[in-house]
């Protein structure tokens, strides 16, 4: 029964650290993804030393992106608009890619590929994100993509009433 005089710590094998003082932790900044073994190796004042380990692993979250439309893409009221969303998982699945316009949730697709076809009526200045969600539950959330909706002008032409004479005959156009 010694004192304990440090703690050493492996990760798969290699020398992640050592604590000499109570308590006894280390922090490992990065960890890949994947299965890991950590082992924490105590040596008491008569050089005995005990291990216990812990298998784990890391999950790497997904990748998202909206590949279409492009950033700052010009729409017309009326028109399609066509939005595409990238997703992979380097260690699983997606299980789900969510799209968003602001707040407004435009719905779940758990298939690739990951298309959703939106009509051109929402206010201009707008933007799309997604957010891929792997099969262990780790989510991203995508770099924004922004679209305009032009606003289709409105044009009034007034003259002078019927029957009213002006000389000259004045025209107002007017543009909004």
């Amino acid at each position: 029964d010694g004192v304990v005089n440090k703690v050493t710590f492996t990760l798969d094998g290699a020398t992640a650290g050592e604590a000499t003082t109570s308590p006894y932790r280390i922090t490992i900044a990065s960890i890949a993804s994947g299965a890991h073994t950590i082992t924490a190796t105590a040596t008491d004042n008569a050089g005995l030393t005990r291990s216990t380990s812990v298998s784990f692993t890391v999950n790497a979250a997904p990748t998202v992106s909206v590949t279409a439309p492009v950033d700052q893409q010009v729409y017309q009221i009326g028109d399609e608009i066509v939005v595409e969303v990238a997703a992979s998982d380097l260690d699983g699945n997606i299980a789900q890619v969510e799209l968003f316009s602001g707040r407004e949730n435009h719905g779940v697709r758990t298939e690739a590929p990951y298309r959703w076809t939106i009509p051109a009526e929402i206010l201009p200045g707008c933007k799309f994100s997604a957010i891929a969600t792997d099969d262990r539950g780790a989510k991203s959330l995508s770099t924004t993509v922004t679209y305009f909706v032009n606003l289709q002008p409105t044009v009034s032409l007034a003259a002078t009433p019927t029957g009213f004479a002006v000389n000259p005959v004045e025209i107002v156009l007017t543009a909004d």
